[in-house]
């Protein structure tokens, strides 16, 4: 799906945010959330995945060719997780084409509450930030018996 034809559906989608709003309470970050990623532009650079482990971990991968450990920055600050690349071009190469990205990037994603990152490598390029979701035994779902006289 295209940005725009995303954008399109994302305007219908905010003109019934009033109606939807009223039946969620407690949900206004969620809703300015998602309200502000769609407001901002999308960044495209750099290209990562998100990998599902298990059920409590997570991988992030970031493709971070020509980068190295020095030129990047990763910050979790108030539920956002922040990775930062400050490479500079290389002025003395001359390039006859050059296919892979030289420059600044700065990534956000919002973490859940539950959310801890474990830590982060750079491996062949691929920088991998892993995740684990360490939901409280009071929040995990529990079976309740029921009992007969």
């Amino acid at each position: 799906m295209n940005t725009l034809s995303t954008q399109a559906h994302w305007d219908s989608l905010v003109s019934a945010f009033p109606q939807i709003r009223r039946q969620f309470v407690g949900f206004d970050r969620v809703f300015d959330l998602l309200n502000h990623n769609f407001e901002t532009n999308v960044q495209n650079f750099p290209p990562f995945n998100i990998e599902k482990l298990d059920e409590e971990n997570y991988e992030i991968q970031i493709a971070l060719a020509g980068f190295q450990e020095e030129d990047l920055n990763i910050e979790v600050k108030e539920g956002k997780l922040t990775v930062e690349g400050n490479q500079e071009p290389d002025e003395k190469i001359e390039f006859v084409h050059q296919g892979i990205a030289q420059r600044k990037f700065r990534r956000t994603w919002s973490l859940a509450d539950t959310v801890v990152v474990k830590g982060a490598k750079l491996v062949d390029g691929i920088l991998k930030i892993s995740l684990e979701n360490q939901i409280p035994e009071e929040k995990k779902p529990q079976t309740i018996k029921i009992k007969t006289k």
